[in-house]
């Protein structure tokens, strides 16, 4: 019986604790999961939420900004935004259309969005999420994208190369799929 028990680690120190079937699937007798709460030492029943983690994807363009929102791990967007970049406009007008496309795609007040991923044309830095110099949008030299948006939005941001991020999703979901070696 004891091999049957499974013990997993949940948010906030919870332990989850449910018997596994032979086939590997966890039950209890209504389909609950038991959680032993250790800092208070209580059982009690738990239902895990039914939303899957949200991301936003956003590709700026010096033509168009689009978002697009997913839901768990789909590739089909639940909802998708294009809208006009207009680069002739200053620094903080485009940071704040970029932002607003963002929310827009998002749902109300971010709720449950995980992870926003941004890619911007021209040379960046990755790791710190800064835009050395977007040939397509005046003004964008050492842009610290990544913070900027995180401070704006209160949700972890992620930037890469627009260019170097198609040549991944094609090499991922498309034509390269299968591919060790890609040129793009």
């Amino acid at each position: 019986l004891v091999s049957q028990i499974n013990v997993t680690w949940r948010d906030n120190a919870n332990i989850v604790v449910g018997v596994s079937e032979p086939d590997g699937r966890r039950r209890t007798e209504d389909g609950c999961k038991w959680i032993f709460r250790p800092r208070s030492s209580v059982l009690s029943r738990y239902n895990p939420p039914v939303t899957d983690p949200i991301i936003i994807g956003v590709d700026v363009g010096g033509t168009n900004i689009r978002a697009a929102r997913f839901a768990g791990k789909s590739h089909t967007p639940e909802s998708k935004i294009k809208r006009p970049t207009q680069p002739a406009a200053n620094y903080e007008a485009i940071m704040q259309r970029l932002e607003d496309v963002i929310r827009a795609t998002a749902p109300p007040a971010m709720a449950g969005v995980v992870g926003i991923g941004i890619s911007a044309p021209g040379p960046l830095d990755a790791i710190t999420g800064t835009v050395l110099n977007a040939p397509n949008l005046p003004g964008w030299v050492n842009l610290p994208l990544k913070r900027e948006m995180e401070q704006r939005l209160g949700r972890p941001v992620f930037v890469g190369n627009d260019a170097n991020l198609a040549a991944l999703g094609e090499w991922k979901h498309g034509a390269a799929r299968g591919h060790n070696d890609v040129l793009y």
